[in-house]
Order: C-alpha cells, then sequence, then structure tokens
C-alpha cells in the first residue's frame, strides 16, 4: 500500500547565490580596481615609463626597440605607417609595465579575498556569511594576465586612433602636459622659466609628457583588468562545471559539493519498515520519496 507525504517538499538549496556585492566585496573591489590597479599602476607606470624611455633602465634600447619594430612591420606597412604603428607599439608596452608589476599584489589580494572581504564585512557590520563570497567566480593568475594582454591591445588601438584622427592635437597635447608640469615644478622650486629647447630636456617635462599617456592608458587598463579579468574567471569557472557536467554524463566518479550534493537523511532518523521488519539506515531524500509512494 502506497503512502504519499503532502507535506514532502523539494530541498532547498544550502545557499542562494546572491544578486548583490555585499559592503565587504564593494570595499575590496574599490581599494583593489581603484586603488591598487588604478592610483597604484599610475604611479608606478610614470616611475617605470620614465626609467624605460629616459633613464637607465633602456635608454638608447627604447629607440633600438623602436626601430627593429619598424624594420619588421616595414615587411607589411608603408614606411610612414610602419614608423607610427612602432612608436605606439612600444610606447604602450612601457605604459603598461607598471600594471604588470601591480598584477603581483592584486593577485595576492584576490588569492585572499575571502578572508578579506569576511573581515571587512565584520568591521562593517555587513551579515553576509563567507559561503556568498566563495560562490562568485574568482580571479586567477591566468585571467589576469588575460585581462592585461585585451587591456594592451584597448591602449594601443586608442593611442593609434589618436594619432590618425587627430594628429595635430595628439602631438600638441603631451608637449603641452609637459610644459604645465615643468611650470608648476619650477614655480614650486621658486626657480625661472627655462626656455623650449633646455625644458625639453628637463625631468619634469618628461614626467608630464609620459603621464598624459599615462591617465588614460592606466584608466582603460585598470577598466578593462575588471571587466575582462572578470569575464575570463567566469569563463574559467563555466568551463570546470562543463567538464564537471561532461563527467557526470559519462559516469565517472566525481565529489559533488554541499550545494549539489542531494540531501541525506541520516542514519536513524528514519526507519523503512517492510513487512515485519525494521530497517535502519542512511537514506536520500530521492530514496525516501520512491519508499513512500
Amino acid at each position: 500500500m502506497s503512502k504519499t507525504n503532502p507535506e514532502h517538499k523539494q530541498p532547498e538549496p544550502l545557499l542562494e547565490a546572491k544578486n548583490t556585492k555585499s559592503k565587504g566585496e564593494k570595499t575590496f573591489d574599490r581599494a583593489v580596481y581603484v586603488g591598487m590597479a588604478g592610483v597604484g599602476t599610475f604611479f608606478a607606470t610614470l616611475y617605470m615609463a620614465f626609467k624605460l624611455k629616459h633613464g637607465g633602465w633602456a635608454g638608447p634600447r627604447y629607440q633600438r626597440a623602436v626601430e627593429w619594430t619598424q624594420r619588421n612591420l616595414g615587411r607589411f606597412l608603408s614606411p610612414q605607417t610602419s614608423e607610427k604603428v612602432a612608436e605606439e607599439a612600444v610606447m604602450t608596452t612601457a605604459l603598461m609595465m607598471g600594471g604588470n608589476a601591480m598584477i603581483l599584489p592584486i593577485g595576492a589580494a584576490e588569492h585572499y579575498k575571502v578572508p578579506i572581504v569576511s573581515g571587512l564585512n565584520v568591521m562593517i557590520g555587513d551579515k553576509t556569511p563567507p559561503e556568498a563570497i566563495e560562490q562568485a567566480p574568482k580571479q586567477t593568475w591566468w585571467s589576469l594576465i588575460e585581462g592585461r594582454l585585451v587591456a594592451w591591445g584597448a591602449v594601443f588601438s586608442a593611442l593609434m586612433t589618436a594619432r590618425f584622427a587627430v594628429p595635430d592635437t595628439f602631438k600638441l597635447f603631451p608637449k603641452e602636459v609637459g610644459q604645465r608640469t615643468h611650470q608648476f615644478v619650477q614655480w614650486l622650486r621658486k626657480e625661472p622659466m627655462l626656455g623650449e629647447t633646455a625644458m625639453k630636456k628637463t625631468k619634469a617635462f618628461r614626467y608630464g609628457e609620459i603621464g598624459a599617456f599615462d591617465v588614460f592608458a592606466t584608466a582603460a587598463a585598470a577598466t578593462i583588468l575588471y571587466i575582462g579579468g572578470h569575464f575570463f574567471a567566469r569563463k574559467q569557472a563555466e568551463k570546470k562545471s562543463g567538464n564537471v557536467a561532461e563527467g557526470k554524463r559519462h559516469g565517472l566518479p566525481l565529489m559533488r559539493s554541499d550545494a549539489e550534493a542531494e540531501p541525506v537523511i541520516q542514519a536513524g532518523a528514519v526507519t523503512a519498515v517492510t513487512g515485519d521488519k525494521a530497517h535502519h539506515g542512511t537514506l536520500t531524500a530521492r530514496a525516501v520519496e520512491q519508499h513512500l509512494s
């Protein structure tokens, strides 16, 4: 004789995915992607690009890199175009060095994101459980590298577009920023302004010239690193989920997460009665349904 249990309900998932981020996670994102990837990268890039272009790290090698790139591009492009593309390719690479260096602290922060965000939530008073943070796709070293590669392409494309679309502005803008930077530094030092030829050789002018591009390159790269990196991290998570689903389809032995595992009724909690014998043991919810139906 079959029995039905009208009160039986499908087991609810242990944890529902949150549609909104916790306050701690928002604070984490601002600190990492505005602080490290933004402000930190800007100053790191300013210093490193200066060293690569004008300082002791590369010096003449910077120009040789431009010439080498130009020679190789000359096989496919006109001399004038290959020169412009080579200059922007090497300049873009120099502008990316600061962000490449910041990948290390950003990657470390992402690795410890769960305990960091959990601690921030406790400090702020957000009651989001750590399990909710665990559910979100995690940035990995590879997703961050992929984000940087996409950022390089975006910055290079933007510089090339500006060079060809507004060539006069493209030349005058860094020069004017360099002049203003020189004037500001001279004003702080209470020293007279230098002539144009001497001014272009000063560190203040060269830092300003690099900074004119750096501010846009860093803003674009930080945005793309956040969006692109999380996009690639999500794709990696989906790929892993697809591999798990494929393994299940082929009957491979797989470990299931707590959220996926079928609810189990512990031994002694249910007694299955067949005839005059009682069988104590561990039953799944599906087994109970089949037994009672």
